[in-house]
């Protein structure tokens, strides 16, 4: 018979204290050892229940496709099993381990962009010691709310590491950055992310692009990519703990986290109440993220009704446009982004979107200790390599007929422009194709 650690435990302290009884029968004046014995090993037991850690295994929510299996193969962070420390099991203190996480090693070159209305946008980038060729992938980084480069510079690290490039897009007015236009953008609001990649397209042509989104950022992120579907220019995006619902996220927030929101949103007008006039009032009037939203986000983006604010700035108002593929981790006891607005028929109906739900971790944490990588981020950077890896066959087909994989094929034969047709399988699915030319064709 197999006997478990609890169960050797318990089998254990119970030998022991048949052996304790027995003395106690046999020597009456054993007694106060017994119980004083009895007593410590209750509490030794105790103790290293107390004390060991809490194991969180993960559970992958999609659709079944040729995507699906390269990525449980190619992603091994996603069959390891998250390991609280006894001290942290708390999904507040997880939270908290999230927001207060330090520098880890990275540099940053903050770049300013000008944006089409003025606006300025603070881009810090990632600076390594190691060379790195222009066609290597750039990593772009979409921090919280309330987060900056810092938070994210062990994901940085890693990136550098990996030989890919690194950079933090900050919303006007985070992180210190400069404000040059009265205009706080909504938790939706693409206009500024798109004005962002097309640069950064522009600037590195030769280089895939792929990103990481936390929190809110998260949720600017798959606003963007619903938005634009397959204009998006993104080869993959990862989103940690995005709020899906960000209406009813924000407007509900626990007490300690609404302060914590609104003095940022605060800070980023008050700092700047030369630019902002008569919105400064107002934000100072505001006591709550709602109340925010409506005397000055929505105000600032030209809206009058704020139901109407938060339909166009709903994260999966268009998920179904979504072309890119998308891993959204998220945690059960998370504080801020509740359990009950994960939408699990999304990620079921969709096969390119993939969801990673944990039963502890709390918000943007998922720490197993004060430092390095977070499980959430080991596991984002095993998808975007995953998806770096990923490359569909491209089949021409003319009439019905299977002419070509590769585009080099189509050099030495011209087919009726009218006639051909590009398609888009995976490697597998190619061998259903009808094959009635030479096989020359086929390599």
């Amino acid at each position: 018979m197999v006997v478990g650690e609890d169960g050797a435990s318990w089998l254990r302290a119970a030998v022991a204290l048949c052996v304790m009884y027995w003395l106690l029968l046999s020597y009456p004046l054993t007694l106060a050892l017994t119980c004083l014995g009895t007593l410590l090993i209750t509490v030794l037991i105790y103790l290293k229940r107390l004390l060991r850690a809490r194991e969180c295994p993960a559970r992958l929510t999609c659709r079944d496709s040729a995507l699906a299996r390269h990525v449980g193969a190619h992603c091994p962070t996603f069959r390891h099993i998250l390991r609280l420390p006894a001290w942290a099991r708390n999904c507040h203190v997880q939270s908290c381990l999230g927001l207060l996480a330090c520098r880890q090693g990275a540099h940053f070159a903050r770049e300013y962009l000008q944006l089409h209305d003025g606006g300025l946008l603070a881009l810090d980038w990632a600076v390594g010691s190691q060379y790195v060729s222009p066609a290597h992938p750039l990593l772009l980084l979409l921090p919280d709310l309330t987060g900056s480069a810092v938070q994210l510079s062990a994901l940085c690290c890693q990136a550098l590491t990996l030989g890919m490039r690194a950079v933090v897009i900050n919303r006007r007015g985070q992180a210190g950055s400069i404000v040059s236009t009265p205009k706080l953008p909504g938790y939706g609001d693409t206009s500024d992310l798109r004005e962002v990649i097309g640069y950064l397209q522009r600037t590195h042509q030769r280089a895939a692009l792929c990103a990481v989104g936390v929190g809110t950022g998260g949720d600017a992120l798959l606003s963007y990519l619903g938005q634009f579907g397959s204009s998006a220019r993104l080869s993959a995006a990862v989103c940690i703990s995005p709020s899906y619902n960000a209406a009813d996220t924000l407007h509900g927030l626990p007490t300690p986290y609404l302060q914590l929101y609104l003095s940022h949103l605060k800070q980023a007008v008050l700092s700047n109440a030369q630019v902002f006039g008569p919105l400064v009032q107002r934000a100072r009037g505001a006591w709550s993220v709602k109340e925010f939203d409506q005397k000055v986000v929505s105000t600032c983006a030209g809206y009058n009704d704020l139901e109407d604010f938060w339909e166009d700035n709903e994260p999966l108002r268009e998920a179904d446009e979504v072309s890119a593929p998308v891993l959204c981790v998220s945690s059960l006891d998370d504080p801020v982004c509740r359990p009950q607005h994960i939408p699990y028929d999304l990620f079921r109906a969709l096969p390119n979107f993939f969801l990673l739900t944990l039963p502890h971790g709390g918000h943007a944490g998922f720490r197993q200790g004060l430092g390095g990588l977070s499980w959430a981020e080991a596991a984002a950077m095993d998808f975007v390599q995953a998806m770096l890896s990923f490359q569909p066959c491209t089949c021409y087909v003319a009439n019905g007929v299977h002419v070509a994989t590769q585009t080099n094929d189509l050099l030495d034969w011209t087919p009726d422009p009218l006639t051909l047709d590009l398609v888009t399988l995976e490697p597998e699915d190619t061998s259903r194709l009808p094959r009635t030319l030479p096989a020359e064709w086929h390599g």
